[in-house]
């Protein structure tokens, strides 16, 4: 298989499988691949968030998944995600998000794809609050989904209170 198709195979991401080649066990995506996967994944957790489809937001989150707000709680698999999901889609909090991705990469021959960096919750009230995530993505049943979601918030204590009813 060339590289090409290869390549139109990863970006699908969320419209179709990831096909891996048979020929290739140890598949790692390029850098660009990685980026590519990753963009589109941001951009319909984003399009699905702003939706309030909870159960199509879950289908992105491994079954065994795990959320970690640093200092705030930890939940593990679909139904304790969901109720987090649910809070946050209910509120619809009015505010944009900027992504820094600083450090994007793939191990285990492609099975999981990382991410590191900082998202900025834009409020139109004109505050902003900064959290830095680290996310790992596995892939799972032809598709990456998220498998391990930390977000440590750099603020002030006093502005945590806006995300606290999420836990």
């Amino acid at each position: 298989m060339n590289r090409q198709c290869r390549l139109l195979n990863t970006t699908k991401i969320l419209h179709g499988p990831v096909q891996v080649p048979s020929s290739e066990k140890n598949f790692e995506p390029t850098e660009e691949e990685i980026n590519k996967i990753l963009d589109n994944f941001r951009a319909e957790y984003v399009s699905r968030s702003a939706k309030g489809n909870i159960d199509r937001l879950v289908e992105m989150y491994h079954p065994e998944a795990v959320i970690v707000h640093v200092g705030q709680f930890s939940k593990h698999g679909h139904a304790a995600i969901k109720e987090v999901l649910q809070k946050w889609v209910k509120e619809r909090p009015n505010i944009t998000f900027e992504e820094s991705k600083l450090r994007r990469f793939s191990a285990g021959g492609g099975e999981y794809l990382f991410s590191v960096g900082f998202l900025n919750f834009n409020f139109h009230d004109g505050k902003i609050v900064q959290e830095k995530y680290e996310s790992i993505y596995k892939l799972h049943e032809g598709k990456y989904l998220l498998y391990y979601d930390r977000n440590m918030y750099t603020v002030p204590v006093h502005l945590l209170r806006i995300f606290r009813n999420y836990g």
